[in-house]
């Protein structure tokens, strides 16, 4: 069903699509800003790290944070883009999704947990002491993708500046404290930050929208379909990331992960805007197409993304000298293919992630999970291959081949995935004409085509012919639906 403002230019429609897209600049604009402050607290405690801990310190950092990351992304898609899919409302699913959220944050701690352990020597207080950092970010990220699924972007700006201003004088307090700079003091840092925005996240969050609920499985089948692929798709990317920091540890030494890293820190305002960016468009996709708004199309936004991602690498690379001095310090340095292979990167993020938001509000994920399956075992390949013959930052390089690859194939998948479900329930349809709407389904045999002798028939109408599912090119859904909900939502 369209909505009857996109069919009509008349003025009561114009001015709608005028508040539509004044709206929607404001919200994008705090989407923005937020990844921005957030990612900004990240890159002064990042700059800290790499100035005092050192090459081979800063490594160890790098990868107790790529590790967050890969919880993170699998949190995320798990619990976050489930706050935003579905509805929080529904009695049924409010105790699923308590379920969700706690088993969530506890599985992708411990694994974290585990696996910092077994690659940094942390000890068991650092061990500790990381899995309640892990924790506490998961659930304040849990607060966050809230005030995002309700598009709140400016509160979540307050949030994240709540967050910013609490870890970076957590780090004030504890050196002075502690008398020195340690990788225990930064994750306490960390903790204290998370801790103080999941406070004023309870504060900032209606009463109905704090997940504050008896845990339950009913309804968490649903969830789960919906969140397994999506969990494991988005925490790919990541992982990836993780498993080329562990190559160099292995074939290089630890110092070189230290180098690589402060080279993408110098990168990081770039991965920031496209990660700012994806969060705001999975929320407007999933809104715009519960309510049936017009969108751009995904290859112009990604046109977009990614010239503003291209814009920055050619500032960085101008500009290198006096950026390279924030974190060339005790045995790092920053060379000019290290920033171009980030800032590669980062494009290649940048190419896919718009597509890759539409797909999860039209629900494809299994679709996508199959997509990212085979970008990454073929990115990590190529980058094995080029680390283990040019080195480090040729590692980098392969995986932003992977992932250009991917995004073409993603582009590819938007346009053949109908919006409302996945690409293999899909119905087949199609319409001529304009006017009013005229629906013809077929009365249990045959496909659309039955119609084409009187179609022609209805001159002032828009005739929209469909095969029902199980008949024609409509495949039958492999998981249960109602018989005609999909022809009411066409």
């Amino acid at each position: 069903m369209i909505s009857p403002e996109v069919l009509t230019d008349s003025p009561s429609a114009m001015r709608m699509r005028r508040r539509r897209a004044s709206a929607l600049g404001k919200r994008a604009s705090g989407a923005i800003v937020t990844q921005f402050l957030n990612a900004g607290g990240s890159l002064i405690l990042q700059a800290i790290a790499a100035r005092v801990l050192g090459a081979d310190g800063y490594g160890g950092f790098a990868i107790c944070l790529s590790c967050l990351l890969v919880a993170t992304a699998f949190h995320t898609g798990f619990v976050g883009d489930a706050f935003t899919v579905f509805d929080r409302q529904d009695p049924r699913l409010r105790g699923a999704l308590t379920t969700a959220m706690y088993a969530s944050t506890f599985t992708a701690a411990t694994v974290a947990t585990i696996t910092v352990a077994s690659l940094v020597d942390i000890g068991a207080g650092g061990a500790a002491l990381y899995f309640l950092c892990v924790s506490l970010w998961l659930l304040e990220e849990s607060g966050r993708r809230v005030l995002a699924a309700r598009l709140e972007f400016w509160q979540l700006v307050a949030n994240d500046g709540t967050y910013v201003a609490a870890s970076l004088g957590a780090v004030v307090v504890l050196r002075l404290v502690l008398g020195e700079f340690t990788l225990n003091l930064l994750l306490g840092s960390i903790a204290i930050g998370a801790a103080t925005a999941i406070v004023v996240a309870l504060a900032q969050l209606p009463r109905d929208e704090r997940l504050f609920r008896r845990p339950s499985r009913a309804g968490f089948i649903e969830i789960w379909r919906f969140s397994a692929y999506r969990a494991f798709q988005i925490s790919l990317r990541p992982l990836s990331m993780l498993l080329v920091r562990v190559m160099v540890l292995i074939l290089v030494s630890q110092a070189a992960v230290g180098n690589l890293e402060a080279a993408r820190l110098l990168m990081a305002p770039a991965i920031t805007l496209v990660s700012g960016v994806g969060i705001f468009m999975v929320s407007f996709f999933a809104h715009s197409f519960r309510h049936r708004h017009r969108v751009p199309s995904e290859l112009l936004l990604t046109v977009v993304v990614v010239g503003g991602v291209g814009a920055y690498v050619a500032l960085a690379l101008v500009f290198r000298a006096p950026l390279e001095s924030l974190v060339n310090q005790r045995g790092i340095h920053v060379s000019s293919v290290a920033l171009l292979a980030w800032g590669s990167f980062a494009a290649a993020f940048a190419a896919g992630l718009v597509a890759e938001s539409s797909l999860v509000a039209r629900k494809a994920t299994k679709s996508l999970f199959r997509v990212r399956m085979i970008e990454t075992i073929a990115s990590l390949g190529l980058a094995w291959f080029l680390l283990a013959n040019w080195g480090a930052n040729a590692a980098v390089f392969g995986l932003a081949a992977g992932m250009t690859c991917g995004a073409l194939w993603l582009l590819r998948l938007v346009a053949k995935t109908p919006i409302g479900s996945s690409i293999e329930a899909a119905l087949a349809w199609d319409q001529a004409g304009s006017g009013r709407p005229l629906l013809l389904v077929n009365g249990g045999m045959g496909d659309r085509r039955v119609w084409d002798r009187c179609a022609s028939r209805w001159t002032r109408e828009r005739v929209v012919r469909v095969d029902p599912r199980g008949f024609g090119d409509t495949p039958l859904p492999d998981t249960p639906y109602k018989e005609g909900a999909d022809l009411i939502e066409l």
